[in-house]
Protein backbone atom coordinates (compact mmCIF):
# COMPACT_ATOMS: atom_id res chain seq x y z
CA UNK A 1 0.00 0.00 0.00
CA UNK A 2 1.23 3.53 -0.88
CA UNK A 3 1.68 6.27 1.78
CA UNK A 4 -1.34 7.80 0.27
CA UNK A 5 -3.50 5.03 0.70
CA UNK A 6 -1.94 4.63 4.81
CA UNK A 7 -3.31 8.21 4.94
CA UNK A 8 -6.70 7.57 3.50
CA UNK A 9 -7.68 4.61 5.82
CA UNK A 10 -6.48 6.31 8.59
CA UNK A 11 -8.77 9.38 7.82
CA UNK A 12 -11.33 7.05 7.03
CA UNK A 13 -10.98 5.34 10.41
CA UNK A 14 -10.83 8.64 12.56
CA UNK A 15 -13.80 9.68 11.41
CA UNK A 16 -15.74 6.91 11.80
CA UNK A 17 -14.15 7.40 15.09
CA UNK A 18 -14.95 10.57 15.53
CA UNK A 19 -18.80 9.98 13.82
CA UNK A 20 -18.68 7.22 16.86
CA UNK A 21 -18.29 9.57 19.51
CA UNK A 22 -20.85 11.77 17.65
CA UNK A 23 -23.34 9.41 17.75
CA UNK A 24 -22.73 8.56 21.77
CA UNK A 25 -23.14 12.70 22.63
CA UNK A 26 -26.51 12.70 20.91
CA UNK A 27 -28.22 10.52 22.63
CA UNK A 28 -30.59 11.31 24.71
CA UNK A 29 -29.59 10.30 28.42
CA UNK A 30 -26.25 12.56 27.31
CA UNK A 31 -28.52 15.56 26.29
CA UNK A 32 -26.31 19.02 27.30
CA UNK A 33 -22.95 17.02 26.04
CA UNK A 34 -21.41 18.43 22.64
CA UNK A 35 -18.90 17.32 20.52
CA UNK A 36 -16.94 19.68 18.30
CA UNK A 37 -13.91 19.50 16.10
CA UNK A 38 -11.90 16.51 18.88
CA UNK A 39 -13.51 17.80 21.73
CA UNK A 40 -16.40 16.65 23.91
CA UNK A 41 -17.65 19.12 25.91
CA UNK A 42 -19.83 18.28 29.00
CA UNK A 43 -21.64 22.21 29.10
CA UNK A 44 -23.00 22.35 32.24
CA UNK A 45 -23.19 18.47 33.03
CA UNK A 46 -19.79 18.97 34.61
CA UNK A 47 -19.47 21.71 36.32
CA UNK A 48 -17.08 22.89 39.30
CA UNK A 49 -17.91 26.11 42.07
CA UNK A 50 -16.58 29.26 42.42
CA UNK A 51 -12.94 28.51 43.43
CA UNK A 52 -13.35 25.33 43.94
CA UNK A 53 -12.23 21.90 42.49
CA UNK A 54 -14.64 19.51 43.84
CA UNK A 55 -17.75 18.61 41.58
CA UNK A 56 -20.81 21.26 41.64
CA UNK A 57 -22.86 18.31 42.78
CA UNK A 58 -22.67 14.62 43.22
CA UNK A 59 -24.91 13.91 40.45
CA UNK A 60 -21.95 15.51 37.88
CA UNK A 61 -19.49 13.18 39.23
CA UNK A 62 -22.14 10.03 38.89
CA UNK A 63 -22.49 11.58 34.74
CA UNK A 64 -19.08 11.44 34.44
CA UNK A 65 -18.73 8.06 35.95
CA UNK A 66 -21.85 7.14 33.27
CA UNK A 67 -20.32 8.95 30.33
CA UNK A 68 -16.50 7.90 29.88
CA UNK A 69 -17.17 4.41 30.05
CA UNK A 70 -18.98 4.65 26.56
CA UNK A 71 -16.07 6.91 25.52
CA UNK A 72 -13.58 3.66 26.47
CA UNK A 73 -16.07 0.86 25.01
CA UNK A 74 -15.47 3.16 21.54
CA UNK A 75 -11.82 3.80 22.38
CA UNK A 76 -11.99 -0.14 22.03
CA UNK A 77 -13.53 -0.19 18.25
CA UNK A 78 -11.72 -1.06 15.45
CA UNK A 79 -12.13 2.72 14.28
CA UNK A 80 -10.75 4.06 17.19
CA UNK A 81 -8.25 2.20 18.48
CA UNK A 82 -5.16 2.25 16.15
CA UNK A 83 -5.42 5.77 15.71
CA UNK A 84 -7.00 7.39 19.30
CA UNK A 85 -3.62 8.41 21.33
CA UNK A 86 -4.96 10.07 24.00
CA UNK A 87 -8.05 11.64 26.01
CA UNK A 88 -6.64 14.93 27.62
CA UNK A 89 -9.34 15.98 30.45
CA UNK A 90 -8.76 19.95 30.35
CA UNK A 91 -10.93 21.73 33.21
CA UNK A 92 -11.36 25.31 32.78
CA UNK A 93 -12.11 28.22 35.31
CA UNK A 94 -13.69 31.41 34.81
CA UNK A 95 -12.61 35.05 35.16
CA UNK A 96 -14.86 35.63 38.29
CA UNK A 97 -12.59 33.86 40.39
CA UNK A 98 -9.67 34.54 42.49
CA UNK A 99 -7.79 37.09 40.14
CA UNK A 100 -4.80 35.51 38.79
CA UNK A 101 -3.63 33.60 35.49
CA UNK A 102 -1.75 30.87 37.67
CA UNK A 103 -4.02 30.79 40.55
CA UNK A 104 -6.61 29.49 37.45
CA UNK A 105 -4.44 27.85 35.63
CA UNK A 106 -3.82 25.51 38.90
CA UNK A 107 -7.50 25.27 39.52
CA UNK A 108 -8.11 24.29 35.90
CA UNK A 109 -5.34 21.69 36.39
CA UNK A 110 -7.26 20.60 39.94
CA UNK A 111 -10.35 20.25 38.14
CA UNK A 112 -8.85 18.00 35.51
CA UNK A 113 -6.98 15.53 37.66
CA UNK A 114 -10.53 15.69 40.08
CA UNK A 115 -12.43 13.95 36.96
CA UNK A 116 -9.61 11.27 37.06
CA UNK A 117 -10.18 11.12 40.84
CA UNK A 118 -13.57 10.03 40.10
CA UNK A 119 -12.84 7.94 37.06
CA UNK A 120 -10.62 5.82 39.28
CA UNK A 121 -12.70 5.80 42.61
CA UNK A 122 -12.66 2.12 43.02
CA UNK A 123 -15.16 2.50 46.17
CA UNK A 124 -17.70 4.51 44.26
CA UNK A 125 -21.53 2.81 44.37
CA UNK A 126 -20.99 3.10 40.52
CA UNK A 127 -17.51 2.99 39.79
CA UNK A 128 -16.27 1.87 36.43
CA UNK A 129 -14.66 -2.15 36.64
CA UNK A 130 -11.21 -2.53 36.84
CA UNK A 131 -10.49 -2.79 33.07
CA UNK A 132 -11.59 0.48 32.87
CA UNK A 133 -10.14 1.88 35.04
CA UNK A 134 -6.90 0.43 33.96
CA UNK A 135 -7.48 1.88 30.86
CA UNK A 136 -8.09 5.51 32.16
CA UNK A 137 -4.83 5.40 33.25
CA UNK A 138 -3.25 4.80 30.11
CA UNK A 139 -5.35 6.67 27.93
CA UNK A 140 -6.17 9.98 29.98
CA UNK A 141 -3.61 12.82 30.18
CA UNK A 142 -4.82 15.82 33.00
CA UNK A 143 -4.19 18.98 31.26
CA UNK A 144 -5.44 22.79 32.17
CA UNK A 145 -6.41 25.08 30.76
CA UNK A 146 -7.23 28.28 32.29
CA UNK A 147 -9.26 31.30 30.57
CA UNK A 148 -9.19 29.51 26.84
CA UNK A 149 -12.28 29.21 25.12
CA UNK A 150 -14.57 31.32 27.87
CA UNK A 151 -18.06 31.16 26.94
CA UNK A 152 -18.57 34.45 29.05
CA UNK A 153 -20.67 33.01 31.62
CA UNK A 154 -19.11 32.43 34.54
CA UNK A 155 -21.20 29.37 35.44
CA UNK A 156 -20.20 27.42 31.76
CA UNK A 157 -16.86 28.24 32.26
CA UNK A 158 -16.07 26.43 35.23
CA UNK A 159 -16.09 23.05 33.50
CA UNK A 160 -14.01 20.34 32.13
CA UNK A 161 -13.33 19.30 28.15
CA UNK A 162 -12.30 15.82 26.69
CA UNK A 163 -10.55 16.13 24.12
CA UNK A 164 -9.32 13.43 21.64
CA UNK A 165 -5.65 13.35 20.30
CA UNK A 166 -5.09 10.83 17.27
CA UNK A 167 -1.92 9.35 16.19
CA UNK A 168 0.21 10.42 13.53
CA UNK A 169 1.01 8.09 10.39
CA UNK A 170 4.08 7.37 11.34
Amino acid sequence: ATLGDEAKKRDEAIAACRADVKLLTEQVEFKGVSFRGNTIDFGRLATFNLNQHAFESLEHEKFVRKFVPRVLALSRTEACAKWLKRIVVEGFASREGKSGYLYNLNLSYMRSQRVLCALLDSQATDALDELDRRLVQTLFLVGGSSFKATTGIAEDDRRVELTLEFLDLD
